[in-house]
């Protein structure tokens, strides 16, 4: 969520957030074992840390389609995440 929107994590449940909710249920349905949560923080470092925590196989971050170098064409949360996580992330269009 941008952070202008709520203060923290305590102040939102997962069901507050539509495509979030929306993006779970479309996974659940394909059979991929889902698991919801709010959380606060950095989001590049929050993505790595959690999927740490829950020994994730692979992290899948949607990207936009730009052009320029690199860190335009991934957006700098993409490339923080690529760069700091210690598993396979694979990028979507």
């Amino acid at each position: 969520m941008p952070p202008d929107e709520f203060a923290d994590a305590d102040e939102v449940a997962f069901g507050d957030i539509d495509a979030a909710v929306q993006a779970a249920d479309q996974l659940k349905e394909a059979g991929v074992s889902v698991t919801r949560m709010v959380d606060d923080g950095g989001v590049a470092q929050q993505i790595v840390r959690t999927a740490t925590e829950l020994d994730s196989d692979e992290i899948v971050v949607g990207g936009r389609k730009r052009s320029g170098i690199a860190n335009v064409l991934l957006g700098s949360t993409t490339q923080d995440i690529m760069l700091a996580a210690e598993r396979l992330v694979t990028l979507t269009g």
